[in-house]
Order: C-alpha cells, then sequence, then structure tokens
C-alpha cells in the first residue's frame, strides 16, 4: 500500500464531496483516499456540518442521521414530525437544500449537540449561526482533521 501527501483531495466516500486541505493518502483498488481513521472522519465530518454556515443538503441530512444511529421515523420524531415521510423527501433532494424551515434547521443542529453530549448547549451556537444569512449548500465541506 502506497502512501503519500495530498493537497486539496476531494473525497466522496460519505455521500457528498469533502475537501482536505492536506492529507495523507493510501491507494486503495487504484483510488486515493484519506489515510486515516474512517471513524475519525465520519466525528470530523459531522462537528463540520455541525457548525456550517451554509444550509443542509439532503445528502447532509441523510449522513447526520446515520451517524447518529436514528431511523428515519426516529429521527422525524426528535424533530416533532409525525413520521419519516419528510425526512425521506428532504433526503432525496441529495445535493440541493433540503427545504426546511431555518426553525427545523436549527431543531436538527441542536440535537447534534444533544448527540455529542456537548454541556454548554447549543442555544447560542446555534442561534449565532442561523442569525446570519445561510448560504445554499455548494461545493464540498472542508474538513479540518485534528491530530
Amino acid at each position: 500500500m502506497k502512501t503519500k501527501k495530498s493537497k486539496n483531495l476531494v473525497y466522496g466516500g460519505l455521500g457528498f464531496p469533502i475537501i482536505f486541505k492536506e492529507v495523507e493518502v493510501k491507494e486503495v483498488l487504484g483510488e486515493f483516499v484519506p489515510n486515516m481513521n474512517h471513524r475519525k472522519l465520519q466525528d470530523d465530518v459531522f462537528r463540520a456540518l455541525l457548525n456550517a454556515r451554509f444550509k443542509l443538503s439532503g445528502s447532509h441530512l441523510a449522513f447526520i442521521r446515520h451517524y447518529m444511529g436514528l431511523k428515519q421515523d426516529e429521527f422525524a420524531q426528535r424533530l416533532g414530525l409525525s413520521g419519516h415521510s419528510m425526512i425521506s423527501k428532504w433526503e432525496k433532494r441529495r445535493t440541493i437544500s433540503t427545504g426546511m424551515s431555518n426553525a427545523t434547521e436549527a431543531g436538527v443542529r441542536i440535537l447534534m449537540h444533544q448527540f455529542l453530549n456537548d454541556p454548554k448547549i447549543a442555544t447560542k451556537e446555534v442561534t449565532d449561526i442561523l442569525a446570519g444569512e445561510l448560504t445554499e449548500p455548494k461545493g464540498p465541506v472542508a474538513v479540518s482533521v485534528a491530530a
């Protein structure tokens, strides 16, 4: 297995593009992938999406729900929805914004904070993020890989 340093690697293995500014990569089946623990990558991406200043896409929402280990109906219930149909509809939008309201976006991010057991509950952070105008999801999610 060969490894090397790569700048600006775009990786799509989580269902949406992620850009690494500089990362060690390894070749697997002819494709270069980040040479890191995949669970750690998921942890870093989850935190990046939590603090993102853009609306969530359907692919982002599906990743978040899977990361939290929830079925669509369980996720819907935690957001105060009556069934899984809205979650399914949002997730099918794949690369574009889910179309959910800012209040629901806030609810998703608060659930994310609660999932992480963040003692300084999300209210201020989520309010700060949503106080500004959120842009449409575009391009890869930038991830800072912590050592």
